[in-house]
């Protein structure tokens, strides 16, 4: 009787150790032939499980988690031991968040992806001020002049960016795409497109254009001579107030 209640015991602890559950990442393969789906090397069948791969030393590198052959999460580790990068994916197996880390754990980048399109990102400093806060909308009209992302490890997310505002690390703005559309009032049909300040808060340049010059590529750079903090033009002064009203 001791025997078999052994017996029982070892059936759970067996299942642990089949690559069903978890094993390296080097018995599972992706392939033309698979459908683009993770396969088992042992069983010839779409992986629903976890895989890990190691630093020589052993120690977890990254894991990963699979259904139906399909990623889930990847989890990426220091050889200390620390998180330094994380990736969901939707149930079409897409990208739909990447986060990065320092080394101190505090939040270095987080992207967001839907339907194989960027929909936002923002980065952060080594201080945790924010570096960058950009905002994309998918660029399905092809409108050759707006500015298309594609990610990275073979993705084709394409994306335009609509709005973003870029920081110096004590805070301050840097860039800025505004995400409304801001008419000059003395230049009918003229719209704010870019606007740059300084490290103290003074507006440095904007970029302006028509709609149809937009279209075409075209754009005006204005340049703001900065003199002592102020910015003198007539062409930046009717910027500030559209700031303002922003």
């Amino acid at each position: 009787m001791k025997n078999i209640y052994l017996l029982l015991l070892a059936i759970p602890f067996g299942g642990l150790f089949s690559c069903s559950s978890s094993c390296d990442c080097e018995q599972i393969y992706r392939s033309n032939t698979t459908g683009e789906l993770w396969y088992s090397r042992e069983t010839q069948k779409a992986y629903t499980g976890k895989c890990v791969y190691k630093y020589g030393s052993g120690k977890i590198k990254s894991e990963n988690e699979y259904k139906n052959g399909k990623m889930l999460y990847n989890k990426g580790f220091t050889e200390k031991g620390d998180v330094w990068t994380e990736t969901l994916y939707d149930e079409a197996g897409d990208v739909c968040s990447l986060k990065k880390y320092f080394d101190d754990l505090s939040p270095n980048c987080e992207i967001i992806y839907k339907n194989q399109y960027l929909v936002s990102q923002k980065e952060y400093f080594s201080n945790k001020q924010v570096k960058s806060d950009i905002v994309y909308i998918p660029n399905t009209i092809k409108d050759p002049s707006l500015t298309t992302y594609s990610s990275n490890d073979n993705f084709s997310y394409k994306s335009c960016e609509v709005g973003s505002k870029v920081y110096f690390d004590n805070g301050q703005i840097s860039n800025e795409i505004p995400t409304k559309k801001f008419e000059l009032s003395n230049t009918p049909g003229t719209f704010v497109r870019q606007i740059e300040y300084t490290k103290e808060g003074s507006i440095f340049s904007f970029i302006c254009s028509t709609d149809q010059d937009f279209a075409n590529g075209i754009t005006l750079y204005v340049s703001a001579a900065v003199v002592n903090g102020k910015v003198p033009r007539e062409a930046t002064k009717e910027i500030e107030q559209v700031i303002k009203f922003y």
